[in-house]
């Protein structure tokens, strides 16, 4: 077993279980460690499997709210009301139409996207990161700074309102914004509050991070497999799953007590370090 690549699949995986549901882009820090350590380029198929592992965090943490939008489709009268069927019933096609701006964008300009983190569009990516850190921390910065009024909760959530953070969501295609740092935006743009943006964020990203991550294993064909590359990706994926599970619970609490602002304040400190190592390199 090669150590270096044990410790890349386990650094790697631990990246993106700690940074998948913070609002300061998986993506970004996925393309940037290694690029700051000059390590060898890893198949997008490999950042791809550590995506399964955090939407499989995802599926323990939220499982109940799965299992109750399962049972508002297949069992209706085992709710206490109607009603209570009803707005999960609408939750749950809420995230099915949520999905399908980021999907369709996503499968139309897939190869676009995929030479972004190749290593011929790598700098040119990193200025992207740059450019989407500042930009998309502004704005979280400013929902998070301004008095809004509070309308709607993540049961009381309308196909309108799930359709808006879709469409927000799509903007998480660049590098450097952050799928969970986009569709909380969109959530607050709704009048949705923090805790319930989030909620809904993880919601919408579970089925789409699954998604996503199942199309890219059409590509597991190419790699040529040995034991060692087995273990490589078992390690980064449970890694992944692990982090990111505690992330999860962390975030949540610190959101109500503390907002977004702290995570928008590193974003703005790791644009700066990134276009300072863009001279220096």
């Amino acid at each position: 077993m090669d150590f270096l690549s044990l410790l890349h699949a386990f650094i790697l995986g631990l990246v993106q279980g700690l940074t998948e549901f913070l609002p300061v882009s998986s993506s970004a820090h996925l393309t940037v460690v290694p690029w700051i350590f000059s390590w060898p380029e890893t198949p997008l198929v490999f950042d791809t499997s550590l995506h399964l592992g955090t939407a499989i965090a995802l599926l323990a943490f939220f499982w109940h709210d799965f299992l109750t939008m399962a049972r508002s489709l297949l069992a209706p009268k085992t709710f206490a009301t109607p009603r209570e069927a009803t707005n999960w019933r609408r939750l749950t096609l809420g995230i099915v139409l949520g999905m399908l701006p980021a999907g369709i964008i996503g499968l139309i300009f897939d190869k676009q996207i995929e030479a972004l983190f190749s290593g011929d569009m790598l700098r040119t990516t990193i200025y992207i990161v740059i450019a989407a850190l500042v930009l998309v921390g502004a704005f979280l910065l400013y929902l998070d700074k301004t008095p809004r009024t509070l309308t709607k909760e993540v049961l009381t959530i309308t196909w309108k309102d799930a359709l808006v953070v879709g469409l927000f969501q799509v903007f998480a295609l660049i590098p450097g914004v952050s799928r969970s740092g986009s569709t909380i935006a969109g959530g607050l743009v709704m009048g949705l509050s923090k805790a319930d943006a989030a909620r809904f964020a993880f919601l919408l990203g579970t089925p789409m991070t699954m998604a996503a991550g199942l199309y890219k294993l059409k590509d597991l064909g190419t790699i040529v497999w040995s034991q060692q590359l087995i273990f490589f990706f078992i390690v980064g994926v449970l890694t992944s799953t692990i982090s990111g599970y505690l992330v999860i619970k962390f975030f949540l609490n610190f959101l109500n007590k503390h907002g977004l602002a702290p995570f928008m304040y590193y974003r703005f400190a790791l644009a700066a370090f990134l276009l300072i190592m863009t001279f220096v390199r």
